[in-house]
This record gives structure tokens, C-alpha cells and sequence, in this order.
């Protein structure tokens, strides 16, 4: 009982009678001043005069003096103001009046005063979130305090106690409040004898089309459909019942009915989520500002943890730190708090959860992770709400299981402010130690000294160590470039040693050839039937002298041009017919062993014939390469699946990586296949 409670000496109470009704108690906020509760009516806006002159300084005896011989203790405003500008409490008439108005504050959540061990001050601290200037605490008083009168009504008082005032009904179907209890599991088939039935007419109710708010009229409005069925019937593959789905869309007046027919209120998803959890892990509730009437009829699950742990407060603090949620997690934990204080109180017992409860039983629950709401809330970014659960008593200093605590995510626990009510009582300010303050600023300053110099040692050490691997870094380049520019040389080098291997080859063929071709001619002379060796079949015909002199011609050219592929007009360049002579005949080389010029032109004209045919025969050659071209990128192109126009652009890289092959190629069966090919 607070002190305006008791009965005041200045008033006189011999001509009560005992039968007479007291007068009805009308709503009224407090606002602590100096230690000293003083009440405002919230309807007539007049104010406890005898608790105001107690706030400012008076004993009682001078507060009933200063009243005077009024009976009535309640006074005006007007009278408020006079006495407070007489014993200097003008603050005190303007928190009452001036900044905020009694209508105003009855909109706020009203707390109640509670004696809950150390929790009283941080009920306290979180009801001064709603004071402008003065350390304010609210209270709405109820006519719960007359529930013994006859109000001539014939209701009893125990029917009294099992209705709200503020219009919660309580239903018994699913229990009192649990406290810090697991949802109920999901129904299934062995719970419910016709699940199925239960499933659709459930399901029903939520069909595209279907309009109406009450339970009644969407099943169209006959009663007998609903006998038998089990409303707690999942009707989804999450195990949410309609209750779920009705909360989740904001329908209060489809939860009422639901509630009504005994839907149970701690039942869970298949996650043990409640209906509750589910209204406010969406933004419906938010959108059509009736979360407290859901609460009015959902508030059993407050206490309620899902299969991770997880509270009411864990899944408003996961939502709050999702893109868009912020606002709607914001008011939704602002309507929880204030149905708490102004209706949660004044429930039944067994029912009832004021912030005391709220606070023991919810507020600092840890998740299987250890996580409460309040580390939650800090690790997603949200300092709206993380303030608020600091104010309702959230403890900043429990740690998850990974030693995580809300000050690790930068959430700043900072001490309440003290207002200017708790200053003019206390006095004056207590002065600091001035030597412990040195001393403490000395030791940071050596810290953060030493803490520089590591830095910096640990700086130059890091930096030694990048010019160190910066300077490998460069040699290990050039390194690499110059083994790159010799794998390009010794590549180059590959593949011209394999075009040289390839013409000795063809050579070698051709000379067999010629060979075979030689013997065939000569078997009708006898003296070169048994010839062995190589024949130059030019031999006879040679010129020595002019050859000699063709041949020095020809090595020195070789000699100024080791490196260079030699081309035909090089060669025509060095042999110049009548420079040759004239050295010849310069030097004294006789001149009896050259043929006359109609042998000469005998000669060139059979060499000119035999190169006639030679190049008939290499044009034949081309024109065979050429068609075997042709059906080598045909079987490409059926190989690799690609049109033979762009055979061309992958033979680099076909050749590549045949040569990468170990094995040799089997020419024979290579034939055999273009054989089918050609045949095709």
C-alpha cells in the first residue's frame, strides 16, 4: 500500500456510515517525486494535495495544516499551482500538468509498482523511458479494490475475479499460465480418432474467396459442421493449426472463435512455435495495429519456448534484424510490454503476469545456443530494441555458449540518467577521488603507450617480412620469364627438328624409290647389274671446273649466313655466270673439259624437262595432301562435333595434345579407317 493509501487526519470520517458505498476509485497515474508518491485522476485531472505537499518537503501535519479544513484531499489544479509555487515544487505541478497531460500518459503503459526482490529498480528505470523530466512510475488504479461491494448486479465475487475489466477473457480449456514450458507437440492420427475430417474443415476456413471473420460464417454458418472436429488439427505440412494461421494473418475476431472452441493456446508447429510466435515472425499484426487484441486471447503462450528455447522476446529480436521488420519488431515488443503492465496484472491468479513475472520468467531465458533476446537483438544491429529489453531488466552480461555477450556485437551499457527528481533529493553530487582518477588515467596513458609502441615494432616487423617476400616475389618473376622465353625457343626448336625428321623421311622414300626404279632400268647392262652404293646419275655429265667454282661460291654464302634459310634468289644472286668465268679464267683453271654449247643446251633442256616433270609430279602430290586434308578434317569434325570450317582454328591444339600422347599412332589402322571414310 502506498502512502496516499492511508487515511489522512485531515479528513473527517464520523459521519461515515458503515453501510454507506464508498465512492468509486477513478483511474489515476502516479509520479514519484522526492521519494514520495503523489496520484493525478486521470478524469478530472485533479491531484492527491496532501501527498503533493509531502513530495514538496512538508511533514504531515504542516501538509494537513497547509490543506486547511477542506474534507477533500483530492484538489484543482489551479490550487495545485498556487501551492507549489508557495513551497517551491513548480517542477513537480509541471510534470503533472504542464508536459504531458493525464490522457496522454494513460495511453502509455501504466506500471504498477512491485516489491520483486532487485527487480523493483529496473521497473523503475524502464518506467522512466516514458518520463520527459522526473523519475515517473505509473499506475492505473482498477475497480478490482471494490470487488466485495454489491453492485447490485447479482455477480459474485468469485465470477468477478475470472473477468478482466479490460475486457481479456480467460479460458480455462488450456490451463493457467505455464511457466517457462515447451509447446505442445502437434496432434496426430493417434491422438485424433478422424484427423483427416478435422484437416478439412479446418483447411476450409482459409480458402481464396472466403471473406467473413467469424469461425460460424466460414463454414457456412452451420453449427453441425464444427461437432466432432478437433480444431488443434494441423492443416499444413508444418504442423500449424488454424489458430496458427489465423494469428499470422491478424484475424482476431477468427481467433477469438477458434479460442473459443477450444483451440489450444500453448500447442506449437512442428518447431513448437505458437500462434503467437507466428504473429510476430510476420508484419500483418503490425499492419493492422491489433496485436494487442491478439494478445488479449493469445497471451497464455508468453511464457512459452519453441524446440530451440526460444521465447516470444528471441523471435521479436531474430525479426527485428531482418530488412524491413525493424519498426514492426519495435512495436510489437512496445505492445507486449504495455498489455503487460496494463492488462497482464489483472488477470485472475493462475492467469495473471505482471512485469515482475514477465521479467523472472521470460526476459533473460537462454536458447539451446545460450543466446538470450537481448544478445540476439545486439548481433542483429537493432539498439531500438536492445534499449528496450535493458529497460524491462535484459542482463547484458550472460554470455552464449561461444562466450558471446550483447557488449561483443557494440551494444553500449551505459548507466541509467538520473533525473532532476532523484537530484534535488539526494543533494549534492559526491566528488570524485581525484587521486584514484589520476591514478587511473596514468595507467591508461601507460597502456595505450605501450600498446602504441607494439604496434609500431609489430608494424616494421610485418613490413621487413612483405619487402622481404616482395623482393622473392620479383626474382621468382624473372625466373619464370626466362624459362617461359627458353620453353618457347626449345618449342620452336621441337617442332622444326620434326619438320626436318619429316622431309628426311620423305627424301629417304623417294631416293628408295629411285632406286628400285634404277635397278628395274639397268637389268639389261651387265656392268651395272651387281652395283652397290649410291649413284649420282648427274655424274657423268658434270662440269668439275664450273661445279668446283660453284661450290666455293655456294660455301661462302653458307659461311655469311650460317642462321638463315636460305632462299632461291640468294642462290641466284651468289651464282653469277660470268663472274664465275672470269675467275676461272683469272686463276688458270683450263677450260678443255667444258662440253661445246650445243651439249650444254642439250643438257639444259633435258634438265628443264626432267623439272617439268618433277613439278607435274609435286603438284599431283599437293593435290593427294590436299584430299587427305580434306578427310582428316572431315574425321575431326565428326570427332569433335564441330562444322570443318573451324577445324583450322583447333588444330594447334589437336596437335598439341596428340604429340602429349606417349603411345605410338597405328598408321595402318589410321588407313583403314579413312578407307571407310572414303568409301562412305
Amino acid at each position: 500500500m502506498t502512502d496516499y493509501a492511508k487515511p489522512w487526519n485531515g479528513a473527517d470520517t464520523s459521519a461515515m456510515s458503515v453501510d454507506a458505498k464508498p465512492e468509486p476509485v477513478s483511474p489515476t497515474v502516479e509520479i514519484t517525486y522526492n521519494g514520495i508518491v503523489v496520484p493525478i485522476r486521470v478524469e478530472d485531472r485533479t491531484v492527491d494535495g496532501f501527498q503533493l505537499l509531502r513530495a514538496a518537503g512538508l511533514d504531515d501535519s504542516a501538509a494537513v495544516k497547509a490543506l486547511g479544513d477542506s474534507r477533500d484531499r483530492w484538489i484543482s489544479e489551479d490550487t495545485a499551482n498556487r501551492l507549489a509555487a508557495q513551497y517551491s515544487a513548480s517542477d513537480l505541478v509541471e510534470a503533472l500538468f504542464g508536459k504531458s497531460s493525464a490522457k496522454d500518459e494513460e495511453k502509455q503503459a501504466s506500471f504498477y509498482t512491485s516489491t520483486f526482490g532487485n527487480g523493483a529498480s529496473v521497473i523503475k528505470r524502464f518506467t522512466s523511458s516514458f518520463n520527459n523530466g522526473l523519475a515517473r512510475s505509473y499506475s492505473t488504479l482498477t475497480e478490482n479494490d471494490d470487488a466485495g461491494t454489491d453492485k447490485g448486479d447479482g455477480e459474485s465475487p468469485a465470477k468477478k475475479a475470472r473477468t478482466d475489466q479490460l475486457n481479456v477473457p480467460v479460458y480455462e480449456h488450456d490451463g493457467t499460465l505455464p511457466s517457462g514450458s515447451v509447446a505442445l507437440k502437434p496432434l496426430t492420427e493417434a491422438d485424433v480418432s478422424d484427423l483427416e475430417r478435422s484437416k478439412d474443415v479446418m483447411t476450409m476456413i482459409f480458402l481464396p474467396g472466403k471473406s467473413a471473420d467469424s469461425l460460424l460464417e466460414l463454414v457456412g454458418g452451420d453449427e453441425t459442421v464444427l461437432n466432432g472436429i478437433q480444431v488443434d488439427a494441423p492443416i499444413d505440412d508444418l504442423g500449424h493449426t488454424a489458430l496458427h494461421w489465423a494469428a499470422t494473418l491478424g484475424k482476431v475476431s477468427l481467433v477469438r472463435d477458434l479460442v473459443k472452441n477450444g483451440a489450444n493456446r500453448l500447442r506449437g508447429n512442428n518447431d513448437g512455435q505458437t500462434a503467437l510466435v507466428r504473429a510476430v515472425m510476420v508484419t500483418n499484426g503490425s499492419e493492422t495495429c491489433n496485436f494487442a487484441e491478439l494478445l488479449d486471447y493469445l497471451y497464455p503462450a508468453l511464457t512459452i519456448v519453441d524446440n530451440q528455447g526460444r521465447t516470444v522476446l528471441h523471435h521479436i529480436a531474430v525479426t527485428s534484424g531482418m530488412k524491413g521488420r525493424s519498426s514492426a519488431s519495435k512495436y510489437y515488443l512496445e505492445s507486449l510490454l504495455e498489455w503487460i503492465v496494463k492488462r497482464g496484472s489483472s488477470l485472475p491468479s493462475g492467469h495473471a503476469i505482471g512485469l515482475g513475472r514477465f521479467m523472472s520468467e521470460v526476459v533473460n531465458v537462454r536458447d539451446k545456443n545460450g543466446d538470450t533476446c537481448l544478445n540476439i537483438s545486439a548481433r542483429a544491429g537493432n539498439k531500438a530494441i536492445a534499449q528496450q529489453l535493458l529497460d524491462i531488466g535484459a542482463d547484458p552480461s550472460l554470455p552464449n555458449k561461444v562466450g558471446l555477450m550483447p557488449v561483443d556485437f557494440g551494444i553500449n551499457i551505459g548507466p541509467v540518467s538520473s533525473t532532476r527528481a532523484s537530484v534535488s533529493s539526494s543533494g549534492p553530487p559526491v566528488k570524485a577521488d581525484t587521486q584514484n582518477s589520476e591514478k587511473i588515467i596514468s595507467s591508461m596513458q601507460e597502456m595505450l603507450v605501450r600498446l602504441n609502441e607494439d604496434f609500431k615494432s609489430e608494424i616494421a616487423t610485418k613490413s621487413r617480412s612483405v619487402k622481404e617476400v616482395h623482393s622473392k616475389l620479383r626474382s621468382s618473376t624473372l625466373r619464370l620469364s626466362s624459362a617461359r622465353r627458353q620453353l618457347e625457343e626449345l618449342q620452336e626448336a621441337e617442332k622444326r627438328l620434326i619438320e626436318l625428321k619429316s622431309k628426311i623421311t620423305n627424301v629417304e622414300r623417294a631416293i628408295d624409290d629411285e632406286e628400285a626404279k634404277f635397278a628395274e632400268q639397268t637389268v639389261q647392262i651387265p656392268e651395272l647389274a651387281n652395283f652397290e652404293g649410291d649413284f649420282n646419275a648427274d655424274e657423268p655429265f658434270t662440269v668439275w671446273s664450273v661445279f668446283n667454282a660453284i661450290e666455293l661460291r655456294l660455301d661462302d654464302l653458307l659461311e655469311s649466313k650460317p642462321d638463315s634459310h636460305l632462299t632461291e634468289d640468294d642462290i641466284r644472286d651468289a651464282i653469277k655466270p660470268n663472274e664465275i668465268l672470269q675467275s676461272m679464267m683469272m686463276s688458270g683453271v683450263p677450260l678443255d673439259d667444258v662440253p661445246p654449247a650445243v651439249v650444254l643446251k642439250a643438257r639444259i633442256k633435258a634438265y628443264k624437262e626432267n623439272e617439268s616433270q618433277l613439278d607435274d609430279l609435286a603438284k599431283d602430290l599437293r593435290s593427294k595432301s590436299s584430299d587427305l586434308e580434306a578427310k582428316f578434317k572431315k574425321v575431326l569434325a565428326l570427332c569433335v562435333e564441330i562444322d570443318e570450317s573451324k577445324v583450322d582454328e583447333l588444330v594447334a591444339s589437336l596437335v598439341q595434345a596428340v604429340e602429349s600422347d606417349p603411345e605410338e599412332v597405328d598408321i595402318a589402322r589410321v588407313a583403314g579407317f579413312l578407307r571407310k571414310m572414303e568409301g562412305s
